[in-house]
């Protein structure tokens, strides 16, 4: 699983998967609009999605995250839901 997964009923859009966040992160509204502006802005959608533009943007949300908040061990949280089975 990633931190993004492509929207259900489009696939040519991907979106983050909210739920999986920690509460702290999934509940800070200003942090998500800040992020969603950062993806905007790095991965202007419509965006091709490949399983390796997927491992991209996982990747960018986490870093993007521990920059924003700095938490001894959130990426090593974050990176820990690729070990998830079952998701995107």
């Amino acid at each position: 699983m990633r931190v993004i997964q492509q929207h259900k009923d489009n696939p040519k859009i991907y979106e983050v998967a909210w739920m999986w966040l920690p509460m702290f992160i999934a509940q800070n509204s200003a942090l998500l609009s800040n992020l969603d502006h950062a993806l905007n802005a790095r991965f202007p959608p419509p965006v091709e999605v490949t399983e390796e533009k997927l491992d991209e943007i996982h990747d960018f949300v986490i870093e993007w995250v521990c920059q924003q908040i700095k938490i001894p061990g959130l990426e090593k949280y974050l990176q820990a839901m690729r070990e998830v089975e079952g998701g995107n």
